[in-house]
């Protein structure tokens, strides 16, 4: 069961959806709530692909690992492109005016709010191609900002990432789920 306030999302093996939603309607009697059946879906992850569910895409894969099955939670297209979306609103030729270290804790703000809200699941992926275009997004902002200067020198060379994230301080989004950080 995935939950949030009084969203939820209950996930089965196939076969089973009727008996569990008769169990679910009696549950949420006992405690004097009804279930909104018109908002209620049965889909099948197997032959659907996958559901969207408070911004996270969920999908059933199987593990290269251990060959078993399992749900992939990472954030939906929507999300990311929300998330770019706002980082092009901080990040433009209109915003070049700005104090670099305003923008900076601007963007990192957004940044780590993305981050906390999605480190559940399976965001490792979407976070690296993430933190990516993010960096590549700043490196232009500096170009624009400071531009005819170091002329013929490639963004890369000009603004590398430990320059972004040392000394501007550009916050980069976590690859590794949390409780591995502990661990290691």
């Amino acid at each position: 069961m995935v939950r949030y306030a009084d969203d939820f999302v209950i996930l089965l093996k196939g076969g089973l959806e009727k008996e569990m939603l008769e169990r679910l309607k009696s549950w949420l009697e006992k405690a004097g709530l009804t279930l909104n059946l018109s908002k209620t879906k049965i889909t099948d992850t197997r032959a659907r692909g996958k559901i969207e569910f408070l911004g996270f895409e969920l999908s059933e894969r199987k593990s290269v690992r251990t060959g078993n099955r399992y749900i992939h939670c990472q954030p939906s297209k929507k999300s990311r492109q929300k998330f770019r979306d706002k980082m092009r609103k901080e990040l433009n030729h209109w915003t070049k005016w700005r104090n670099t270290e305003q923008t900076v804790k601007r963007v990192n703000r957004i940044t780590r709010g993305w981050g906390n809200y999605f480190h559940y699941g399976n965001s490792s992926s979407v976070f690296s191609s993430t933190n990516s275009w993010l960096y590549q997004r700043v490196r232009i902002w500096l170009r624009k900002k400071h531009h005819g200067q170091s002329v013929g020198k490639s963004m890369y060379v000009r603004f590398p990432r430990e320059m972004l994230a040392t000394e501007l301080g550009v916050y980069a989004l976590p690859q590794q789920a949390k409780w591995k950080q502990q661990e290691g």
